[in-house]
């Protein structure tokens, strides 16, 4: 067991803990909380102090294209240069040749 301590931790679905710390195991996190409390629930764990830094546990796949959410099953599978000519063809039937050219070359 490893107890990573920062300043702040920002947890996915909670609010940031000042002097924070998330445990783990392995690939595992065990616990997200405040320091001292990690502390003593895992009295035997190892530490690693990381100062001042912010520790934002968990995977956050910030880059999204929420604007093709819709579109998911509507387009046949293949590799990423067909798939964005199957888009490019669904977007001029939907939308028409005028909004196609007006989105440039973004697609």
């Amino acid at each position: 067991m490893l107890i990573l301590h920062a300043k702040t931790v920002l947890p996915v679905d909670t609010e940031a803990i000042s002097d924070g710390s998330v445990a783990v195991s392995g690939h595992e996190i065990k616990a997200i909380g405040p320091w001292q409390k990690l502390r003593q629930t895992f009295p035997e764990a190892s530490e690693l102090d990381l100062r001042d830094c912010v520790l934002l546990p968990g995977l956050v796949n910030a880059h999204t294209h929420l604007e093709l959410s819709n579109l998911r099953g509507q387009l046949p599978e293949s590799d990423f240069i067909e798939w964005l000519g199957h888009l490019r063809g669904h977007l001029k039937e939907t939308h028409g040749p005028g909004k196609l050219a007006a989105l440039g070359d973004v697609i």
